[in-house]
């Protein structure tokens, strides 16, 4: 794991305290500047409103940022186990013996033997390069069958 992976647990909470001190912030000088009839008397409010809502921006943007990091880690994952599977797939495939390619009838796909989208399907049959043409068939994605 990368030092950043580490560090997003803290990140996360941080920008959720900035985000909601910033609202708590925004929500007392909002008070404060509505007691004060006098404009001038109104800007040290302002002012403090403007910066909670800088730490409310702020904290909410960490708080997605980490979220984001996150997703990607997890996309990155699923990638590696979906490669590892595929790889699985296929060398599982190729030992249950090369031979013909199969079709379930009036599917739109062929697999090599073994595949296990096939697995449990009824009127699974061996099928060629001329039923394949004129079936339409197309190459499962998982078990990538010669073409």
């Amino acid at each position: 794991m990368s030092g950043g992976t580490a560090l997003q647990p803290l990140a996360r909470w941080a920008g959720a305290a900035a985000t909601l001190t910033g609202f708590v912030i925004i929500l007392l000088a909002g008070n404060a500047a509505s007691g004060e009839s006098d404009p001038s008397d109104q800007l040290g409010p302002l002012v403090a409103g403007v910066a909670g809502l800088v730490l409310l921006l702020a904290g909410g943007g960490a708080v997605a940022y980490v979220q984001a990091l996150r997703a990607r880690q997890r996309v990155r994952h699923l990638d590696a186990l979906l490669t590892n599977l595929h790889r699985d797939v296929r060398a599982l495939a190729a030992d249950s013996g090369v031979g013909p390619v199969v079709a379930v009838d009036h599917a739109e796909t062929y697999h090599r033997r073994g595949c296990p989208v096939l697995d449990g399907k009824p009127g699974v049959s061996a099928v060629d390069d001329v039923v394949i043409a004129g079936r339409g068939l197309r190459p499962c994605t998982l078990c990538e069958p010669p073409t």
